[in-house]
């Protein structure tokens, strides 16, 4: 089996390749540590048979995950995003807390690719929090979350805390401009992104003869 993650380019939204296993033993479980930083990653899968056909990729041997542990600094401008399938009635709250320059919070509704449905982008000091309200999901389907730089950025995302623990950041006057669709709809499958896979090379076994004089 061949394993491959992917992960989007901050700046292009481009699917790059984050990792690959190469090629394993067949297992029912692996074990498998994401590449560093937050957000989105998509996880592929590969087998093959004995006689060395090798899988094609699709849907079925393909799922996203989403990083959310510790900070994320990003460049002037660039985005991470965020997925999650959501049901109708589901309980979601957001917190974006900014440790240093400028960081904004976009939200976009199932099958939306324009602009933004929600956002936070205030102008804030580190130690500032903005969140995007505590609310139930009106329409089931994939939400896309973007945290996007204005400047050099340092930020923490958490999701699903109680009303009580946040704290909103003062709303202040701002001319920003919000982004005009996501960083990236599609999925590296999707997109014709996924690369390729080293192919199996057969072994050829030739006989030995020997010749007694």
């Amino acid at each position: 089996m061949y394993l491959r993650e992917w992960t989007p380019d901050p700046s292009s939204g481009d699917w790059i390749e984050a990792q690959s296993s190469g090629w394993i033993a067949y297992a029912e479980t692996v074990t498998w540590t994401l590449s560093a930083g937050q957000g989105v990653r998509y996880l592929g899968v590969w087998v093959a048979d004995r006689a060395r056909n090798i899988s094609s990729l699709d849907e079925h041997s393909m799922v996203f995950v989403n990083r959310l542990d510790g900070n994320q600094s990003l460049a002037d401008g660039q985005r991470v995003q965020y997925r999650g399938d959501l049901n109708e009635g589901t309980w979601i709250s957001g917190l974006l807390t900014t440790v240093s320059g400028d960081p904004d919070l976009y939200v976009w509704r199932p099958r939306n690719g324009f602009r933004p449905d929600g956002y936070r982008n205030d102008t804030v000091s580190p130690g500032q929090t903005e969140d995007l309200g505590h609310r139930f999901v009106q329409e089931s389907g994939r939400y896309l979350l973007e945290v996007q730089a204005v400047g050099a950025s340092e930020y923490q995302l958490e999701l699903a805390r109680t009303g009580s623990e946040m704290a909103d950041a003062p709303r202040a006057p701002t001319v920003k401009p919000r982004p005009q669709h996501p960083l990236v709809i599609s999925d590296p499958l999707s997109a014709g992104q996924i690369g390729t896979v080293v192919t199996l090379q057969p072994k050829i076994y030739l006989p030995l003869t020997f010749r007694n004089n």
